[in-house]
């Protein structure tokens, strides 16, 4: 049954402000830029697939180089059906451990062998494209392990920030996606331009070095992650 909004436009307000206030909670910020970079590394193979396979040793047409995305789908389909389990039974299996007390950091453990997929999948990446290696290597090993990694990381560190603020898990994703999106926009301008230039190691491994940073930004939130979430525990967001 519809039930009409006594204030619309102070609710309309809270909506537009909360997201940008979050980005003063360290939890929601260091979600936003882990969900950032995992995205970026899956964002260079859709930004350099033509560039690379349409080129020789290779000489692909651009038909057979949209056929190569059926291996990142696969990933994706992977890291989506894992992930979900595998942080649910992480997390059960440490609440177990503490009592049958659940902290939200529980759930961040579960990002290693997502994080070991994604080195893996770069490196093949990089030095694929750079030493001409064959296409199948690249395609089956790092374009699914891109997959994998795009739908398993950020999915962890989104819920993560959720868990420790449920209430305002809506405006979480909007503050996620618009720090996703606004580095989206600048690496697509820059990776192509970097890579013709001066080949594909370099760029590929400095976007990877920035994803395994934040993911291993992990180890200081899993220690500490209780006390960051004190520090915002009055903050005005939660009263709106």
């Amino acid at each position: 049954m519809f039930q009409p909004n006594a204030h619309p436009l102070r609710s309309m307000l809270h909506e537009f402000i909360i997201p940008w206030k979050l980005f003063a909670f360290p939890i929601v910020v260091f979600a936003s830029f882990a969900v950032s970079w995992s995205a970026s590394c899956f964002l260079t193979l859709n930004l350099t697939q033509s560039q690379e396979f349409a080129a020789p040793p290779y000489d692909f047409s651009s038909q057979t180089v949209e056929f190569f995305n059926i291996a990142t789908f696969v990933g994706a389909s992977i890291g989506l059906a894992t992930n979900g389990p595998l942080s649910d039974w992480v997390s059960d299996r440490a609440t177990r451990k503490n009592g049958g007390i659940r902290e939200p950091e529980m759930r961040l453990v579960a990002m290693i062998p997502y994080f070991i997929v994604m080195l893996i999948g770069n490196f093949v990446v990089a030095f694929g494209y750079q030493y001409k290696w064959n296409w199948k290597i690249i395609v089956l090993i790092g374009y699914i392990c891109g997959g994998i990694q795009v739908a398993a990381l950020p999915s962890i560190f989104a819920t993560y920030a959720v868990d420790s603020y449920k209430p305002v898990a809506g405006a979480i994703f909007v503050t996620i996606t618009v720090n996703k999106n606004l580095w989206g926009y600048g690496f697509g301008n820059f990776i192509t331009p970097w890579i013709a230039a001066n080949g594909a190691v370099r760029p590929i491994m400095m976007n990877m070095s920035l994803t395994a940073l934040f993911c291993l930004v992990s180890i200081p939130f899993y220690l500490y992650g209780k006390n960051f979430r004190k520090w915002t525990s009055k903050s005005s967001v939660h009263a709106m």
